[in-house]
């Protein structure tokens, strides 16, 4: 709960706006633009937490989500998709995958249709950055 109250703060944030540039003569723009797909993978220490911080935002902007659960921890991150049924997401929005990632994780970050990776760093973070071509 209290991750949720951190994310719908810099939600607020995420209006589309303009504001002065660094330079006198320049103007930013922040646009609020879903990228589609966004496959979250949270580790296994805090899945909750580390699933939450991964899913909020990514929903807020307007994507769909796939989780890939952490092998330790999966039924923990399934509760967080039970509990975002039980709001009133609509099916298919949110999708929760089960799996060893040696087994499916090549395949989840390579995958055509996933527009955007969400996952803590470490050397499984590095790798899954390395095959996604980041």
């Amino acid at each position: 709960a209290e991750e949720a109250v951190r994310v719908m703060g810099e939600g607020r944030l995420l209006l589309p706006d303009s504001f002065p540039g660094h330079e006198r003569d320049k103007l930013c723009l922040a646009q609020r633009v879903p990228l589609g797909v966004v496959l979250c993978m949270p580790p296994f220490n805090y899945p909750v937490n580390l699933c939450c911080s991964k899913v909020g935002p990514a929903l807020m902007a307007g994507n769909a989500i796939v989780v890939k659960t952490p092998t330790q921890g999966a039924v923990s991150c399934l509760y967080v998709g039970a509990a975002l049924e039980a709001a009133g997401l609509p099916p298919g929005v949110a999708n929760f995958v089960t799996g060893r990632g040696s087994e499916i994780g090549d395949h989840l970050v390579t995958h055509p249709l996933v527009d955007c990776l969400s996952f803590t760093g470490g050397s499984t973070g590095l790798a899954a950055s390395r095959k996604a071509g980041m």
